[in-house]
């Protein structure tokens, strides 16, 4: 039997975190981190499976593992399957936000999520790549933004237990040198535990998502890329209008011959004046256009 390929990838990090804020105070925080994950490889089938360790002040270590395969089952057709530990602390808005309508809540415990995954890619050299995917998150201490009742402050909140499981997929293909489109599709839903009026962020997602890309090269100096999305968000008592909403974006970019260090851009937001306001509760998004220039010195 032929033996197999060994190696291994590693990093090494350190943070350190300073604010000083009227609403959020004062505050500063360090944390450190080091991944090593081994892997091996025999013929198309590569096997990963590692640890990352990080320390915090002020808060328990934390120990995270990571698992992975990945495998080429026919020629461009690849299949992966991952789990994988990550963990987040409280940003300072959480942790210490003061307003009339918000309120942080001190305290709030780190948030630690399993995260397992599943899909196959294929891919056509550069001309085409499609791929999809499965997935199931399991997620503790999670904070969002609630109401406990329609009059309260929105105030940042430990949900408790929330499982999201879904399904992704995505295609794109390039049509010469000047074009390229895509499009992608995402199913999520989720279960929380936590009983309250309404909530913000973790609790107002897309249900269904579609996302639309289309990049053009008209000319070596002039190109365009459009983005479009349709989305479904889950009901919830704060939003006013539909739960259904379609947003675009465009963007048009000129780098003219006789001055090839600039660059113009013009470009235009909510491209439809969509009324979905996500998270609910805040102003509908207005249309904005608007322009940049750049230069670059070589």
């Amino acid at each position: 039997a032929s033996s197999g390929t060994i190696g291994a990838d590693w990093r090494a990090g350190a943070e350190y975190e300073a604010i000083e804020s009227v609403r959020l105070g004062d505050h500063s925080r360090r944390s450190a981190e080091f991944l090593l994950a081994p892997h091996v490889r025999f013929g198309p089938v590569r096997l990963t499976a590692g640890g990352r360790g990080m320390v915090f002040d002020g808060d328990e270590p934390a120990v995270l593992g990571l698992v992975g395969l990945d495998t080429e089952v026919l020629r461009g057709h690849t299949v992966r399957a991952s789990w994988t530990q990550t963990v987040r602390r409280p940003s300072y808005t959480e942790l210490n936000y003061n307003s009339p309508v918000s309120l942080g809540r001190a305290g709030l415990q780190r948030e630690e999520t399993d995260r397992f995954e599943a899909g196959w890619r294929f891919a056509a050299g550069q001309r085409m790549e499609l791929g999809a995917s499965l997935f199931e998150h399991r997620s503790s201490h999670v904070v969002d933004w609630v109401k406990a009742v329609p009059d309260a402050l929105w105030t940042a909140a430990d949900l408790g237990d929330v499982v999201s499981r879904g399904a992704q997929c995505d295609f794109s293909v390039r049509a010469g040198d000047r074009l390229r489109v895509g499009c992608g599709y995402t199913f999520v839903d989720r279960d929380i535990d936590a009983d309250f009026y309404a909530g913000r962020y973790v609790a107002d997602y897309p249900r269904h998502l579609l996302q639309t890309r289309c990049d053009i090269a008209a000319t070596e100096t002039l190109s365009a890329g459009f983005l479009g999305g349709f989305r479904w968000q889950v009901p919830t008592s704060m939003r006013e209008g539909d739960d259904f909403g379609a947003d675009g974006s465009v963007a048009v970019r000129w780098s003219p011959r006789f001055f090839k260090a600039a660059e113009f851009t013009a470009g235009c937001v909510n491209l439809w004046d969509a009324s979905l306001d996500v998270p609910a509760g805040t102003p509908k998004p207005e249309r904005r256009v608007w322009v940049a220039f750049a230069m670059t010195w070589r």
